[in-house]
């Protein structure tokens, strides 16, 4: 029974993609979801799909140490009154 009903999901909902090639795929998706966001990331931008270079982890480790550093500050600032 969940086989029948897997085969028929994927029979009527998902889109068949033999002969298209992966920019045309992209280009479905995109103009798909271009209403939704997705948390600041730029979908259109991505053309790339490697991984982070070391730069790009460590100015976001920096940022999120930035952030926990003045939550410190301000933790304490608002205990100390």
């Amino acid at each position: 029974v969940v086989l029948l009903l897997t085969f028929m999901f994927a029979w009527i909902y998902l889109p068949e993609t033999q002969g298209t090639t992966p920019a045309e795929l992209q280009a479905e998706m995109v103009k798909k979801n271009a209403g939704r966001s997705y948390h600041n990331m730029d979908i259109e931008g991505m053309t790339s799909h490697a991984p982070p270079s070391q730069d790009e982890w460590e100015q976001a480790l920096a940022a999120l140490e930035d952030e926990k550093v003045g939550l410190n500050i301000s933790q304490s600032l608002s205990s100390n009154k």
